[in-house]
């Protein structure tokens, strides 16, 4: 259940529709456990001691930009967070998190320019975020789904800092914006210097909105699957169902990935032997390939160094999906991997759903019929 707090508490920069960040905590939801403070404390310690580690390293998914997402839906994924520091605080009844990272997320939007113009941000941005939550972490029970609950509360606004990276994918709305932009370096406020502050200012009030709703994480007694989302859920509430909703299947990650404008995916690290399911929904295919070890990061780095998204030369395990079939690639002797995705034609939007297997013997945490 840590596992699914740690991956979830950052399913959320850039993403999401822009609105002031809330000002007061949001308040917990009814929840019929048993609020024994001892028990309350221990979820504490151990969330203290496990998130970080768990988080470490990770290449966390980040929602589609500027999209309002049903209560009942999972967001799909247009960016990753690589997380490079993580710290986690037992602040008297409550844990406090800092986590650091670089990441991209495809973005499209509209704002005002200098001297009466308009731009469009559309494409894909590289950034550096830094982000704090301080919350408090409850235990729940539903006797009739037999799913254990635990749900994150932030109790304080939390503060997030977004910077873009190298260049951003800028562009004037033509007419008076498209002479503007040309000689607005000459006046000091061209639309790229605009671009910037304003991508800054409304990813970190996006982010603190989304966080500031809080998180709930539930973990199946009968199937061992854990399952996570943003908001605060109830006692009887379930979380949205994943891409890939099979109860038989257990999975490591199981999300939907939409690719345009020349992005690119990466996910993991995942401990070998693992078994990918890749389904195409939209587009032409998508291409997939497996880096083992270090390869990963050092992958990652380039395309934050050069802002070159591009297939990886040597795959420890390669293929290509086409739409209107299921496919699967199977792994082993590569600890550590991670998984590359790219658009098979890069000028059409791609969208795919993936789930990295866990194929381990389930062992049921309580008698289920």
């Amino acid at each position: 259940m840590i596992r699914a707090l740690a991956c979830a508490l950052v399913l959320v920069a850039c993403g999401g529709e822009v609105e002031p960040a809330p000002t007061d905590p949001v308040p917990p939801p009814r929840r019929s456990a048993a609020q024994d403070q001892a028990l309350r404390r221990m979820a504490l310690d151990v969330a203290e001691a496990q998130v970080c580690p768990l988080l470490l390293d990770r290449f966390l998914p980040l929602p589609e930009d500027g999209v309002v997402r049903a209560r009942d839906a999972l967001p799909v994924v247009e960016g990753r967070l690589w997380v490079s520091a993580c710290q986690a605080t037992r602040r008297g009844d409550a844990l406090g998190l800092h986590l650091e990272g670089r990441g991209w997320q495809r973005v499209e939007r509209s704002a005002a320019g200098p001297l009466g113009s308009s731009f469009t941000v559309r494409g894909v941005v590289r950034f550096d975020a830094r982000l704090d939550v301080e919350g408090e972490i409850d235990l729940g029970y539903d006797p009739a789904s037999r799913r254990a609950s635990l749900v994150l509360t932030p109790r304080t606004a939390p503060r997030a800092r977004v910077t873009p990276i190298g260049a951003v994918p800028v562009s004037p709305d033509g007419g008076w914006s498209g002479i503007i932009g040309g000689i607005g370096g000459l006046l000091g406020a061209s639309p790229a210097s605009r671009a910037r502050e304003v991508l800054e200012a409304r990813a970190a009030i996006t982010v603190e909105r989304e966080l500031a709703r809080g998180a709930t994480f539930q973990l199946d007694l009968c199937t061992g699957q854990l399952h996570g989302t943003l908001g605060a859920l109830a006692d009887g509430e379930a979380v949205p169902p994943p891409p890939w909703d099979d109860a038989d299947t257990r999975f490591r990650e199981n999300l939907r990935v939409r690719l345009r404008d020349g992005a690119f995916d990466l996910a993991g690290p995942f401990e070998s032997p693992l078994a990918i399911d890749v389904e195409v929904e939209e587009g032409e295919g998508v291409n997939v390939a497996v880096l083992c070890g270090p390869e990963g990061a050092l992958h990652a780095s380039a395309y934050f160094s050069s802002g070159d998204a591009r297939y990886p030369d040597s795959p420890h395990r390669a293929g290509s999906f086409r739409r209107g079939r299921v496919g699967r690639l199977e792994v082993d002797g590569c600890p550590r991997a991670h998984v590359y995705f790219d658009p098979v034609d890069p000028r059409r939007v791609t969208t795919f759903r993936y789930r990295v297997r866990d194929d381990a013997e389930i062992e049921p945490l309580a008698r289920c019929r």
